[in-house]
């Protein structure tokens, strides 16, 4: 997975940093469409907390609930 995110995604991938989940999503014929890494979600983002509306108290008890994408490498065939 890591050499196609590596080779495919505009953004590369040279690793991941804490916490992450890591995906492959495959075709009945074993074919691999798609690449998907989860990780941690940012300690404080402003737009997202105040979306959500969240103070700081409120923001350090939730945050553990929150996943921030990483990384899709969606194949299209």
């Amino acid at each position: 997975m890591a050499a196609a995110l590596a080779e495919f995604h505009y953004l590369g991938h040279t690793g991941t940093v804490g916490e992450n989940a890591q995906y492959l999503v495959t075709k009945e014929t074993g074919l691999v469409v798609a690449s998907v890494v989860f990780g941690s979600a940012a300690w404080k983002c402003r737009d997202r907390d105040q979306f959500i509306g969240w103070s700081a108290e409120v923001r350090a008890r939730n945050l553990s609930l929150v996943t921030n994408n990483q990384r899709f490498l969606g194949v299209f065939t």
